[in-house]
């Protein structure tokens, strides 16, 4: 999130039931929606 003094703030989510809310346009999404389709499986190639 950008702060009034042109610096931006660094936020780490954790918990899948985390919520990023973006206040500038007024939006609200879960990190379960932002990353419903990632698998995190890690593949051997």
């Amino acid at each position: 999130m950008k702060q009034n003094n042109g610096e931006w703030l660094f936020k780490t989510y954790e918990a899948q039931d985390n919520s990023l809310n973006l206040y500038s346009v007024d939006l609200q999404i879960s990190l379960v929606d932002i990353y419903q389709r990632v698998d995190f499986a890690l593949s051997e190639e």
